[in-house]
């Protein structure tokens, strides 16, 4: 902030941290718009879109056990977590689309931060 702005000053820059995750929730909320529609729940997740994938990430992986079946449990419930930021839609508990869905918002909050 010092070199940017010129000056300094910790009650801002906490300001501005606060700021910051609506900020990437906006973006984010654009790049949705232009790919997938309209989704606005994305403004009602507490969290960033960022921390709702990564901790969705452990109920996708852990859907499909060791024998390759469907625990339903995990499925459910890596579906409600990335339904607060991503618009999915799966009819049929079907492993290969939670991963593309958990895939796809991945691509889309990430690859943001890059461009």
């Amino acid at each position: 902030m010092k070199y940017n702005l010129g000056f300094e000053s910790k009650i801002f820059a906490r300001f501005l941290g606060m700021l910051l995750p609506w900020r990437f929730k906006f973006l984010y909320f654009l790049r949705i718009l232009k790919n997938k529609g309209f989704y606005p729940r994305i403004f009602l997740s507490k969290q960033g879109p960022d921390l709702v994938i990564f901790a969705s990430m452990i109920h996708v992986m852990s859907a499909l056990d060791h024998g390759f079946h469907i625990d339903k449990k995990h499925f459910d419930k890596a579906v409600q977590m990335l339904k607060r930021v991503y618009p999915i839609r799966i009819k049929n508990y079907l492993w290969e689309d939670l991963s593309q869905a958990y895939a796809d918002a991945y691509v889309l909050f990430h690859l943001m931060k890059i461009v």
